[in-house]
C-alpha cells in the first residue's frame, strides 16, 4: 500500500501554507464503488481515505488537493485527519444499521407505508416514517414527544428504497444538530 506514483503528479504544497488550507471533504473511494485506490496530491503515497483540501491562492484562484490524513494533518492547522476518517466509518455503519430491512414495520393501517424508530443523542426517540402516495415516496421525521421538531422535506422519491436512504440523510443531519447544541449547552 505504500506505492508511489512518478514526480510529475504531486503538487509542490509546502507546510508552511497551513492556515491557507481547509478540509471541505473526506471521502472513502472504495464506497463508490470504484475498485481503484487513490494517491496523494501531495506525497505520491496510495492511500484508502481522500481528504479534500482547498484554498485561495494569492492571486484569487481556488486550488483544490486530494490528500492522505497525514498531508492533510500537516496542511490544514489544527485538523484531526483520523477522527474525520473515524466519523466517515461510524456514518457507514449507521447508515448499515439504518437501511437494514429488518430494522423496518409495516404499518398496520397502509401496508405500503413503512416505519421505525431512532434513538437520537439526547435519548430521544424519532419515528421515521416512508409513505406511499400515488406511486412515490415520501419521508416524514417526527419531533419528540414534547416538542414540535417534525422534518417532512417536499422531496418525492420513485421506489421506497431511495426515500429510505433519504431519511437517513435526514436523520443523521438532525443527529449532528443535536450534537452540536449539547455540545454548545454543557
Amino acid at each position: 500500500m505504500s506505492a508511489r506514483l512518478p514526480r510529475k503528479t504531486m503538487t509542490t504544497a509546502t507546510t508552511t501554507d497551513t492556515e491557507k488550507w481547509v478540509c471541505v471533504g473526506v471521502r472513502d473511494p472504495l464506497t463508490t464503488g470504484s475498485r481503484e485506490t487513490a494517491a496523494c496530491d501531495r506525497c505520491g503515497i496510495e492511500i484508502r481515505w481522500v481528504h479534500v483540501l482547498s484554498r485561495v491562492g494569492g492571486n484569487g484562484v481556488s486550488q483544490r488537493l486530494s490528500t492522505g490524513g497525514c498531508c492533510a494533518a500537516r496542511l490544514v492547522a489544527g485538523y484531526e485527519a483520523r477522527g474525520a476518517e473515524k466519523e466517515l466509518m461510524n456514518r457507514a455503519s449507521r447508515m448499515g444499521r439504518f437501511l437494514k430491512p429488518a430494522s423496518w414495520k409495516v404499518s398496520k393501517t397502509n401496508p405500503a407505508n413503512v416505519w421505525r424508530d431512532c434513538l437520537m443523542p439526547d435519548v430521544t426517540t424519532r419515528q421515521v416514517t416512508v409513505i406511499e402516495k400515488g406511486g412515490l415516496y415520501g419521508v416524514f421525521v417526527a419531533g419528540p414527544k414534547n416538542g414540535d421538531d417534525n422534518r417532512c422535506p417536499y422531496e418525492r422519491w420513485a421506489d421506497r428504497k431511495s426515500a429510505i436512504e433519504a431519511a437517513f440523510i435526514i436523520v443523521d443531519g438532525v443527529r449532528d444538530e443535536m450534537k452540536a447544541r449539547l455540545v454548545t449547552s454543557s
